[in-house]
């Protein structure tokens, strides 16, 4: 499994209110579990940080091994930083296993690409 990137801080909730309020600052904070968060500005200048992490996924081949997915884990201030630890603890344990997180969190289901179409490795012929 490849290593992913992390910081070196560990936020809390009120760095990261502080982060939001100065919108001058940086787009995106890394922690040291390597959770992710983006600003986002909604209406009224009202500020929420989008929570996810980088991974490279265990199925991929061809010309996307290596490539990077993302994995959401909520939205700060409605979801909290510690529940987006804890599922980053499980997506590791899932990784170890060869198992996907996204495709977990889908339930299995198919993906464009995954042989279900005109898409896909087996599909053929125009898609009509």
């Amino acid at each position: 499994m490849a290593e992913r990137k992390r910081g070196t801080i560990l936020y809390s909730d009120s760095d990261i209110y502080d982060w939001l309020a100065d919108q001058k600052g940086a787009n995106h904070l890394l922690d040291k579990f390597g959770l992710e968060f983006e600003r986002r500005v909604l209406l009224g200048d009202r500020a929420t940080a989008r929570m996810s992490i980088s991974y490279v996924s265990p199925h991929t081949e061809g010309k996307w091994a290596g490539k990077e997915r993302r994995y959401s884990c909520g939205t700060f201030p409605t979801d909290s930083i510690e529940g987006a630890h804890r599922q980053i603890e499980n997506m590791d344990a899932l990784l170890a296993k060869g198992i996907d997180p996204n495709d977990e969190l889908d339930g299995g289901r198919p993906r464009v690409g995954d042989g279900m179409g005109p898409e896909g490795r087996n599909g053929g012929g125009s898609g009509e």
